[in-house]
């Protein structure tokens, strides 16, 4: 029920199983085999007359009907629960179920309307009838029924199965599955209802100024493609939506998701923008709306013009395509994906002189620092911090909240609810609360704060059983002296004994995790039972190494020419600079394992744990807070990760963006390193979070990315730990796989993509120990790790380029069987060279002619990486974008996986090229009518007679070298 509470909740669909409410029950049929063994007919468990369950039936059918039945009652009160908060509702089972006459069905049924449809109306293989009830209109459009046998609509009989894998089972059982077409109409009914009630889809194309938490976009900047199905489209596939209505129904000329082969004329009796609709177009929805009567719902009067809709997507042209893809651009150019503020803050170098820089962050900080000395702040301060509990006053005692609050309402910021937070307490339990600065994303609860309470008593036993020692006498020594450390500055109270814990009271279990030469105290709280009753509806994504290359890329732009240097800021023992929630500290315990007693001790936390769920949430929702008044008040071009500051500053102005940076700390109370290894000083190189940013090439416009001595030294000696045991757990794996990743992200060039799918592979076996291929994988990815090179961004890549490549396979052809195409664009939208040659039969061979059916995947593959090795010369160092019409070919491109022989070989000469040329690559789909390298993969040259046309054969040959 909480998860109903999620404002992302915008409605449910019910479908309560119907095996125990199926009139087909009651149809006589004759005694059958059902998989070689007798088949016992079911028999009736409802009527009209009992519709919640006949008389005299036997135990395991009472249960059956009594489980039904129990949920048919939670549905009801979750019906009731949605009405109330006016939710979109539908509710589907078959027409004749004794569901809808159920008393529980009864209770709610009034606030409902019904429409029924034949499932053969949506592709399934039976005319089986169904219901939905709705409460929005949307849902009236769902009632297509049987067109009437025909010999293109036959239907399979009912009864037992008779032949195939399902021989033996009722057909009924196999038509619970909803057919594709049925499910997508489902769909839209969800979609158009969301909208009519004022919700409105994102923006799907790249658009500038989008949030900062948006790590999909900012990923692109520093040249890491998401998969295709999360990163948004650069050019939208279809030109234009063309919207075909009639008042009558008319038959769709093609299926649905299907393309036209021919211009199709609209019906006289239709409305259209054109008189037909063009060739390629695909149809995207056929739409019947049977209207029943009207509810009075302004929604529905607004359709009662037309009963039919077929929405159609209409392709660009090719070289209108080409127009669109060169104003989109590279997604390297969009550091203004950076929000409005950060890019106002790098605006602000810009057109500011250092003096009048220095002079801005002065002005501020005087204003603030005598503010803060003011008697009546002051006596809010000291009227704030006598209000707290006496655990959170001295976890803040030196916090400047009312300060702080002042400065966030001075700047606008849009969530004050975080100084509540803070002063409040971090809880531990429950919903976590909405701020609106974070992107929405619904992560429900494992079970509610009560069933939390009611287990309390096994939660805690299980959590002592598991708090045992270590194996390793000197780390739990040092965990059990931190602890003791902790009691002392007032974190943690203990130790205690389990009699004195209240009821109920939950227990989570303190270990230590070895990081280099250090000891991180980790509390979970997951086993404890805390972590599980947390549900979300954000995610708040720090800000991590994109964030910095944005600021670095924005940097350049602004300040050409000039010479800058960073240094990250640490806060110190971050998260235990806030308090818990005193409404939460029966559920705060901890049990640590006592080396001296060789049993668990228990201690109560009062600051937030590092391992507890909603300590993430807090400690960001706080730390973004003090990063905005950084952006906006002084102008820092700085990032936020956890309790990592990164912030960057003309080498000249140095001086005045560190006394800004260590002023803000100060004013507000956040203590951070002023002393020892944490305490960098301004340098051209910069390590933080694993990374090394090397700022030595600023003023010439570029930046490296690389990792950190010590991260490829702990990387090295796990792989070759790996390497001499030869077995790898599936956890161990999962965490060799992780650190593998984030290191393969900060070397150029993605080559080393394929050593990550081998240990992916080990992951997925559950395993196992180390075959030829991994063995070899890890070994090559040493290699990497030692001599690739890092990571480049640059600011000289306004001026991408476009790559068209493209393939056909027609065996059949005498002369052009299998021909590859590909054209270079600039970004001018200048057609600057092409290519265009058919593969001889060896080398169809090479790709596997002779073994499969179809070779289109490989030879777009391989147009793709010629075209890679014909123009690396403009390519070098170079922002590329390469649109392919072939799926496959660009999932494999970005993601650097392929599964056959032919397609590894070929990725690796991709993956190759990419890293010898530092091209920063970004794949595209372009459909097959809008891709201009169509016409010269089929010599097709007509649109290319002022176009050089350049010789790949040799280039081919070389390519395919080593093949077959």
């Amino acid at each position: 029920m909480r998860w109903l509470q999620s404002p992302l909740c915008a409605g449910i669909f019910a479908a309560p199983p119907c095996r125990t409410c199926s009139k087909a029950r009651n149809i006589p049929l004759a005694q059958g085999v059902r998989k070689g063994n007798f088949c016992k007919l079911p028999r009736p468990l409802r009527s009209d007359q009992f519709p919640e369950g006949l008389p005299g039936l036997t135990t395991l059918e009472r249960i059956k009907v009594s489980q039904a039945n129990k949920l048919f009652d939670f549905l009801a009160t979750v019906i009731l629960n949605c009405l109330e908060r006016e939710q979109i509702v539908a509710v589907e089972n078959p027409r004749g179920s004794f569901f809808w006459k159920t008393r529980f069905w009864k209770t709610v049924s009034q606030h409902f309307r019904y429409q029924a449809h034949q499932a053969c109306g949506y592709g399934s293989s039976r005319p089986k009838w169904t219901v939905i009830a709705y409460n929005h209109s949307a849902f009236a459009k769902i009632s297509r029924t049987c067109p009437g046998e025909s010999r293109a609509h036959v239907h399979e009989p009912w009864g037992l199965v008779q032949h195939g894998p399902a021989q033996g089972n009722f057909a009924t059982a196999l038509e619970t599955a909803y057919p594709p077409a049925l499910a997508l109409h489902i769909a839209i009914a969800f979609v158009e209802a969301m909208k009519h009630r004022g919700w409105s889809p994102g923006y799907t194309p790249y658009e500038p100024h989008q949030l900062i938490e948006n790590s999909v976009l900012l990923r692109s900047i520093t040249g890491h493609q998401p998969r295709a199905s999360k990163a948004p489209a650069l050019v939208p596939e279809f030109a234009s939506c063309l919207m075909v209505r009639s008042r009558h129904p008319i038959p769709a000329p093609c299926p649905i998701m299907t393309k036209l082969t021919k211009p199709w004329a609209v019906p006289p009796f239709a409305q259209c923008a054109l008189p037909e609709v063009p060739i390629h177009s695909k149809l995207l929805r056929a739409t019947p709306i049977r209207l029943i009567g009207g509810d009075g719902d302004d929604y529905e009067k607004d359709k009662m013009l037309y009963v039919f809709e077929l929405a159609w997507g209409v392709p660009h042209e090719p070289e209108k395509f080409v127009q669109e893809a060169v104003t989109a651009g590279h997604p390297s150019q969009y550091e203004s994906f950076l929000p409005k503020i950060l890019h106002q803050a790098l605006e602000a170098h810009k057109a500011l002189s250092d003096a009048e820089l220095v002079k801005l962050r002065l002005k501020w900080v005087k204003k603030w620092t005598e503010r803060s000395q003011t008697l009546e702040l002051r006596a809010s301060e000291r009227d704030l911090k006598a209000s707290l509990p006496q655990h959170a006053k001295t976890i803040l005692k030196d916090k400047k909240i009312a300060l702080w609050k002042e400065m966030l309402e001075d700047l606008q910021y849009e969530d004050m609810g975080v100084v509540d937070e803070l002063v409040e307490g971090t809880k531990l339990l429950g919903e976590v609360p909405l701020t609106n600065v974070f992107p929405q994303h619904f992560k429900p609860a494992e079970f509610s704060v009560e069933d939390a309470k009611q287990e309390s008593q096994t939660l805690r036993e299980v959590v002592l059983k598991k708090t045992r020692s270590s194996g390793d006498r000197d780390l739990d020594a040092e965990v059990f002296e931190k602890t003791i450390e902790e009691v002392s500055k007032g974190w943690l109270a203990g130790p205690m004994e389990l009699s004195s814990l209240p009821e109920p009271s939950l227990i989570g279990r303190r270990f230590g995790l070895k990081q280099g030469p250090k000891t991180r105290l980790i509390d979970d709280l997951t086993v404890g039972g805390q972590n599980g009753t947390v549900q979300s509806n954000e995610s708040p994504k720090p800000q991590g190494p994109d964030v910095i290359a944005a600021i670095l890329i924005g940097l350049m732009k602004v300040l050409p020419g000039e010479s800058v240097e960073g240094r990250a800021y640490d806060l110190k023992s971050a998260y235990k600079q806030l308090a818990i929630c005193e409404s939460d500290l029966w559920a705060a315990f901890v049990s640590c394992f006592n080396p001296k007693t060789k049993s668990p001790s228990i201690f109560q936390l009062k600051a937030v744990p590092f391992g507890a769920t909603r300590a993430v949430y807090s400690f960001l929702r706080v730390v973004r807070s003090i990063w905005y008044i950084g952006v906006v008040g002084l102008k820092l071009p700085w990032s936020c990760f956890f309790d990592d500051f990164v912030v960057f500053s003309k080498q000249g102005m140095v001086k005045s963006t560190d006394a800004a940076v260590t002023a803000l700390f100060r004013l507000i109370g956040w203590k951070f390193a002023e002393e020892g290894e944490k305490c960098q000083q301004f340098s051209s190189e910069v390590s933080a979070l694993g990374i090394k940013v090397c700022l030595k090439d600023f003023s010439r416009g570029k930046v490296y990315f690389d990792n950190t001595e010590k991260r490829k030294q702990d990387l090295s000696d796990l792989i070759q730990e790996t390497l001499k045991s030869k077995n790898v757990t599936q956890k161990e794996g999962q965490v060799l796989r992780g650190k593998l990743q984030f290191a393969d992200s900060q070397v150029y060039g993605r080559l080393s993509k394929l050593c990550l799918a081998e240990v992916s592979k080990l992951c997925a076996s559950g395993g196992k120990a180390l075959d030829g291929q991994a063995e070899m994988a890890l070994k090559r990815f040493l290699g990497f790790l030692s001599s690739g090179k890092p990571r480049v961004l640059s600011c000289h890549t306004d001026r991408p380029f476009f790559l068209f490549t493209d393939a056909c396979f027609e065996p059949t052809s005498p002369f052009w069987a299998c021909g590859l195409g590909g054209v270079l664009v600039n970004d001018q939208g200048i057609l600057l060279e092409f290519f265009s040659c058919s593969l001889s039969d060896e080398e169809m061979k090479k790709l596997g002619s002779e073994s499969k059916k179809s070779i289109i995947f490989e030879a777009e593959l391989l147009a793709l990486i010629v075209a890679m090795y014909r123009w690396s010369s403009v390519l070098k160092s170079a922002s590329c974008v390469c649109y392919i019409d072939n799926n496959a070919v660009r999932d494999v491109a970005i993601s650097g996986r392929a599964r056959n022989a032919a397609g590894i070989h070929l990725l690796e000469r991709l993956l190759q090229v990419e890293m010898r040329l530092g091209v920063n690559a970004w794949f595209c789909r372009v459909a097959s009518e809008s891709n201009i390298a169509d016409y010269p993969s089929r010599n097709d040259l007509r649109l290319f007679n002022a176009v050089r046309q350049v010789e790949v054969k040799p280039l081919i040959r070389q390519i395919l070298k080593g093949f077959g």
